[in-house]
């Protein structure tokens, strides 16, 4: 009996001792199964960060280039308005300078035609005068005497 006890006491030894093996191997595996999940896990997030930040740079650069497009469509139009306004002004100006030109030609021709007249006017005062100095007849100087009243004389041109 003691002999089938010890053998007994050995197996049951034994068994557990190959429990504890199979215990051991299978926390060992569990450990590294976790490490390697975690390994894993940690990869994936070190790619997804990755990715991520890949899509953020290339939205960066994205935003960056229409940024500069809509600032350069934007400076276009500031210099195309300001070109039409400086147009628009130096149309303005020329017009306003025609129109003093244009016064300014009235203004000389009214002058030299009231000089003329003047002159005119002169010679036929002197004239008239003259006649009736050296007595001619009051009818020869009728002709005279009405473009005196009336209109004065264009000279011949």
């Amino acid at each position: 009996q003691e002999a089938h006890d010890r053998e007994y006491r050995i197996k049951e030894r034994e068994a557990l001792e190959r429990q504890a093996v199979i215990n051991e191997d299978l926390k060992r595996a569990r450990e590294q199964q976790k490490s390697e999940k975690e390994i894993m896990l940690t990869e994936q997030a070190r790619f997804e960060k990755e990715e991520f930040e890949r899509i953020i740079a290339v939205q960066k650069i994205a935003e960056e280039q229409e940024r500069l497009k809509q600032l350069k469509e934007r400076e276009l139009r500031e210099r195309n308005a300001q070109s039409v306004q400086k147009q628009i002004a130096e149309i303005e100006e020329a017009r306003r300078k025609s129109r003093r030109d244009f016064i300014e030609e009235g203004n000389r021709l009214k002058t030299e035609k009231r000089e003329r007249d003047a002159q005119i006017e002169g010679i036929r005062a002197r004239k008239l005068q003259e006649l009736e100095r050296l007595d001619v007849p009051k009818q020869y100087r009728q002709e005279l005497l009405k473009k005196h009243e009336s209109e004065p004389l264009r000279p011949a041109v």
